[in-house]
């Protein structure tokens, strides 16, 4: 892999007011989804994006993010129920 070249100091800020716009309409309801999976979205995206950088092997960044459905939100009833301390009270 080759070195990668910082791009210039325009780029970069234009790239950064471009990101933080993205993560500001993160809040505005884009009729596809609630806020949780904007957010898992937005990262997946940026986490593939990332790794364009690098020699990482190929990662399928859309079959690891969770498709959160009203159906599939979990909830307090299916949360894992904690354990028994493995020794007994005193």
């Amino acid at each position: 892999m080759g070195a990668y070249v910082v791009p210039p100091e325009a780029e970069m800020r234009a790239h950064d007011e471009m990101m933080t716009q993205r993560c500001r309409d993160l809040l505005e309801d884009d009729g596809h989804g609630n806020y949780d999976h904007r957010c898992i979205t937005f990262q997946a995206d940026y986490l593939a994006e990332l790794l364009t950088l690098t020699d990482h092997p190929p990662l399928d960044v859309e079959g690891v993010t969770l498709p959160l459905t009203p159906t599939l939100t979990p909830t307090l009833a299916l949360a894992p129920q904690p354990q028994p301390w493995p020794y007994p009270s005193p």
